[in-house]
């Protein structure tokens, strides 16, 4: 867990046959005052700053390379106010990947304390001891800043993860592109269920505590934003979770100007501050945080990438900016030629990564529940899903589920029972939404379960190769 003192406790997802869920709970929590010349729980002097930058006029970046390249200041060109808060090198903006065990002991070290319930976390910028992640390359062309980060685990003392994670930002008028590329090698070739994943974490100052982002029905079409707040001074136990449907949330400050975080095809967001100021800088406690979030499983020897925007100006420049990028697809579309497409299991795994056009899924233990991304659609405009695959098994049906905005889990009545033919040859499965009865309105998630009622046996297996509305 990155050190802002946001503890993220990932509750299991609890998904029987009615499909019931809790959700993944994260609590900040308050520490004493620091002395300002250590850093917060470590007692160490303060890392110097070793900064690279991209400036185009209008917008500043800067990473720090003796924190892994985690991004240091966002600011104005002209009024040079920094919004990234850098208290501790849990902080800064940076990459925060999360995996299993859950207890984890690396090389027989206990994590710290506050951090026991982490598990696997590498983040760019160091631990929660004071060790800094090591830059093993760089460079700045003026274009663009890339950085190849050794990072550590941060629960543990002095322990680098066994991986690497890439990063390249770019600025481009008033925002800032970033991708991040996490590379695994570890030696502990489990694969553990998914967990979620701050994609990415961001930390701002004090003044910029109002959250503003669009939770509407009608995206894309200028419809009133939500404005919002989630503060307390001593704990908060989820701060809120967002169903952002135009896939951006900002933190602004009380004139109106701040950050907006943009990852396309992404619906769900946390966000909120803790601390007791409105005002402070960045080496201040009271902090803002926000993240685009989304569950996926990470294999001991995963290449896995995302890319996001962080935009500077006022909401409607931030809204702006987002208009001019391209609309999510309107339906659902998962072909799974060389990833996941962020589906995770519940009691279940496939063979692992690498991906080869197809998710690869035993059933020697019996079906189970495979879950989808956050989306948003309109069952009025996905009449049918195709469902291309093959699957061994003695099970004569397979069933897709979903969920609709606001509902806590998949209910038992929103689902829709399927023949299949269990030989384990390829064929395409067209299903007619329209003669379920739930399939109406705004849809939010999918779920599939590919031999209901199997019960296990050697040689049962799924392969998916895509989950459509298009054939």
């Amino acid at each position: 867990m990155t050190h802002r003192y946001v503890r993220m406790l990932f509750v299991l997802l609890v998904l029987g046959v009615g499909a019931c869920s809790k959700y993944e709970e994260r609590a900040w929590e308050p520490r004493p005052t620091p002395n300002p010349n250590e850093t917060p729980g470590t007692g160490q002097p303060n890392p110097t700053e070793k900064p690279t930058h991209l400036d185009n006029g209008v917008v500043r970046v800067e990473v720090d390379l003796d924190l892994g390249g985690a991004i240091r200041r966002i600011a104005s060109s002209t009024a040079k106010v920094n919004l990234v808060n850098t208290w501790d090198p849990g902080r800064y903006v940076q990459a925060s990947f999360y995996s299993g065990p859950n207890p984890y002991t690396p090389n027989g070290k206990q994590p710290h304390p506050l951090w026991k319930d982490t598990g696997w976390n590498p983040i760019l910028a160091g631990d929660s001891f004071g060790n800094r992640s090591q830059v093993l390359d760089w460079s700045n062309n003026g274009q663009e800043i890339y950085v190849k980060t050794k990072p550590m685990l941060w629960p543990y003392d002095n322990e680098p993860a066994e991986c690497t994670i890439e990063t390249w930002i770019r600025v481009e008028g008033n925002a800032i592109r970033v991708k991040h590329r996490l590379i695994n090698n570890r030696t502990d070739t489990t694969q553990y269920s998914a967990r979620p994943q701050e994609l990415p974490a961001v930390f701002l100052n004090a003044p910029y505590h109002q959250i503003i982002t669009y939770t509407g029905n009608k995206p894309f079409t200028s419809d009133a934003v939500l404005k919002t707040e989630s503060r307390s001074v001593n704990q908060i136990y989820g701060g809120i979770g967002l169903a952002a449907t135009e896939n951006w949330v900002a933190l602004v400050d009380n004139a109106g100007f701040g950050l907006g975080l943009w990852k396309k095809n992404n619906y769900y967001f946390q966000a909120g501050a803790f601390g007791t100021a409105y005002t402070g800088n960045q080496y201040d406690f009271t902090s803002c945080y926000v993240t685009s979030t989304a569950y996926e499983v990470l294999d001991h020897n995963i290449r896995y990438e995302y890319e996001y925007a962080l935009i500077l100006g006022t909401v409607d420049q931030i809204r702006q900016f987002v208009y001019k990028q391209a609309r999510p697809d309107p339906i659902p579309d998962y072909r799974f030629v060389s990833d996941r497409q962020s589906w995770w299991y519940y009691q279940g795994a496939d063979r692992g990564f690498p991906i080869k056009n197809e998710l690869d899924i035993p059933l020697d233990k019996g079906n189970f529940l495979l879950i989808g991304p956050v989306g948003y659609w309109q069952a009025a405009d996905v009449p049918k899903l195709y469902v291309k695959g093959a699957f061994k098994t003695d099970a004569g049906q397979a069933r897709i589920r979903w969920k609709k905005p606001g509902d806590p889990e998949y209910l038992s009545t929103n689902y829709l029972d399927f023949p299949i033919v269990g030989d384990g040859v390829y064929r395409t499965y067209e299903i007619d939404l329209t003669k379920a009865p739930g399939w109406q309105g705004t849809l939010s998630q999918l779920g599939f379960e590919p031999a209901v009622a199997e019960k296990g046996g050697p040689g049962k297996y799924a392969r998916i190769q895509s989950i459509s509305a298009r054939p």
